[in-house]
């Protein structure tokens, strides 16, 4: 399996990016300056934390699908500045005020429903600039148009966010009550430096060294070791972090694990693991392990604007023919995650329960991709490898209908997928079925799903590809302009259900702009949707330049990858996010979600943690989302 090149890089100029400060209407007061701290070497200094974890993966942005990873996840609990975190409790998570981003943060108005964020006056980024209400404004601004970002429909339920009191006051304007949202403006990036930045908010974190405002700063970044080195943050403006480094690396072999155990070379475990594995370090002496959800699920998500997938027979013989065990197995290996079917809930939701959701028969497969058109054609097998055949049809793509099905896309074995040797396809008018499998380039667990996707669907005999593509690529023109039918790829479930069901159902007047010209979905976008508000500035400064591949304020990408326009979804999504108890709404929505066959859940991710006996007040268990990284700054030694 090919992995694409890391996009991490040193950038050589960076220096004029971070000169840049945001600039704003009310100027925000100076910060004193302090020393700047001696540039990192590569042996580590004082006293260090080793933590062994997975990859580091594709990138480092906690707020795009395709960075979701447990090291993204530690590396923003360390760095990044969030006005609530969260808290695992007896009652699942709530959202606690971080008072050293924030001074306050409450409601000041029901009409229009109105936040005010008060910052501190002394939070800063390690660069010496000030933490400003400019950094909320860029963070709804992309958050709310950028292609492939996590559940951002909270975001998109902002109107304005306006800056007071010389940047140290965000005053966040809603056009609808929004019980959730203390989940915002969490993880906020740098402004001043990524907005400077081509294509900032997508790759801006990968490259050089991103400043931080948590209390700890990236001093290394390496690719090949996938190691990520954090040392403790002279400018942190409060209690500052007990030990003086935090190395994340991976190690690789569990006996190797194991071994750097037992030598404290590694002093904490964070990352995916089964039984087999934690038998072995619990084995160790002194050793303690335990286990903690990850919040990510992973899943696949039909594409309904594309001709192949507008049918819903096809869809439903489509996901029918995937078996989720089987992407299990390779997506995760020996890993311990948890199996789901439900379309809303994730495991660890409040009010989640075991859904039972049957494949169909090959009988009722077969029923199915007739009712559309669709047969076996014995005499169309190819008797050469795939690829190197004669077509096995060829047909054009008819333009698809809210509400009418249409002929599937077609394959030519000369320049598109094709099948096995010997495999009977199923062809409707001398036309192969084909499907294209869109993941994000360099994920090793996703692209291992949807290999195991392709494997069968040509075993059922339709032809399929899959594409690795950028996050921007794949969740921006090739989703809209139907260039893939079936995206696998991650899902948050670090955010409220009610949140990720509206960012999931989202039908606008602009997504259906940016999908005119291809297909449209499986139903009208008109008849109770609402149209999300495009974001404007009020003395802040202008939108991310380039990012999503667009210079406009006005284009903005959908973060409903299925591009099914239901009003019926709408509504309940609409009805679920100002709701306190939105779990009726919540499990009526899934039921029309699985009706629609547009979305199979496989499983969320899961951590295997351990802790060696030379550290404490290091947690075994946290709250999904930042697992057991978000008191890393009172993890100590044990002679500390």
């Amino acid at each position: 399996m090919r992995r694409r090149a890391p996009r991490w890089a040193v950038v050589l100029g960076c220096v004029a990016v971070l000169s840049t400060a945001a600039c704003t209407a009310d100027p925000p007061p100076p910060v004193q300056q302090s020393e700047t701290p001696p540039p990192a070497t590569d042996v580590p200094q004082g006293q260090t934390i080793s933590v062994a974890t997975d990859s580091i993966g594709v990138g480092l942005n906690p707020h795009l699908s395709a960075d979701q990873s447990p090291v993204t996840a530690a590396v923003a609990a360390m760095t990044l500045p969030s006005a609530f975190t969260p808290t695992a409790g007896p009652g699942g998570v709530s959202w606690a005020l971080d008072t050293a981003v924030l001074n306050s943060a409450e409601v000041t108005s029901q009409s229009p429903f109105t936040v005010t964020y008060r910052i501190a006056q002394d939070a800063q980024w390690s660069d010496g600039l000030p933490v400003t209400a400019d950094d909320f404004s860029y963070l709804w601004q992309q958050m709310s148009r950028q292609p492939g970002t996590i559940a951002p429909a909270g975001y998109r339920l902002i109107d304005d966010v306006a800056s007071r009191a010389g940047g140290k006051e965000a005053v966040v304007r809603f056009r609808t009550p929004y019980p959730a949202w203390r989940e915002l403006f969490s993880a906020m990036l740098p402004s001043h430096v990524l907005r400077g930045v081509p294509q900032g908010f997508q790759t801006g974190m990968d490259v050089g060294l991103p400043v931080s405002a948590g209390r700890y700063s990236i001093t290394v970044i390496d690719t090949s070791r996938d190691e990520v080195r954090l040392q403790r943050n002279d400018r942190f403006w409060r209690t500052p972090a007990v030990v003086d480094q935090i190395v994340l690396h991976r190690v690789g072999t569990a006996s190797q694990l194991a071994e750097s155990i037992r030598s404290t070379d590694t002093r904490v475990v964070a990352l995916a693991g089964g039984p087999a594995l934690a038998g072995t370090l619990s084995a160790i002496p002194g050793v303690a392990t335990g286990r903690t959800p990850v919040g990510r699920s992973l899943g696949v998500t039909v594409n309904t604007r594309t001709p192949s997938m507008s049918a819903p027979a096809v869809r439903q013989a489509v996901l029918g023919i995937i078996d989720p065990q089987v992407l299990t197995d390779a997506s995760a290996g020996e890993s311990t995650v948890t199996p789901f079917a439900g379309a809303v809930l994730v495991p660890t939701d409040p009010g989640y329960v075991p859904v039972d959701s049957a494949r169909p028969s090959p009988e009722a497969i077969s029923s199915l991709l007739s009712s559309a058109g669709y047969f076996p054609v014995p005499s169309a097998v190819s008797t050469t490898p795939a690829g190197s055949g004669t077509p096995t049809g060829t047909a054009t793509p008819t333009t698809a209908t809210p509400t009418t099905t249409t002929t599937p896309s077609t394959t030519d074995a000369a320049s598109g997928p094709s099948l096995p040797s010997g495999v009977v396809p199923v062809q409707r008018g001398g036309s192969t079925l084909s499907v294209r499998v869109g993941v994000v380039a360099g994920d090793v667990r996703t692209r291992a799903a949807a290999d195991s996707v392709a494997d069968q669907l040509r075993a059922a005999g339709i032809a399929t590809e899959v594409r690795a593509l950028t996050s921007a690529e794949l969740y921006g023109p090739a989703l809209t302009g139907g260039d893939v039918d079936l995206v696998v790829g991650w899902r948050t479930a670090s955010v409220t259900p009610a949140t990720r069901l509206a960012s999931s159902v989202e039908c606008d007047q602009t997504d259906a702009a940016l999908a005119s010209g291809t297909a449209s979905s499986g139903a009208p976008a008109s008849g109770g949707a609402t149209p999300s508000s495009v974001p404007t500035t009020t003395g802040t400064s202008t939108p991310d330049q380039g990012a999503g591949g667009s210079d406009s304020d006005q284009v903005r990408f959908p973060s409903n990858v299925s591009g099914l326009c239901d009003p019926t979804l709408v509504g309940l999504a609409a009805r679920a996010m100002g709701s306190v108890d939105p779990i009726a709404d919540l499990r009526t929505a899934a039921a029309v979600i699985a009706e629609q066959h547009v979305y199979l859940p496989v499983y969320q991710d899961s951590m295997l943690t351990a802790i060696g006996p030379g550290v404490r007040d290091v947690p075994l268990q946290g709250p999904v989302g930042t697992a057991i990284f978000s008191a890393t700054g009172g993890w100590r030694l044990a002679d500390q």
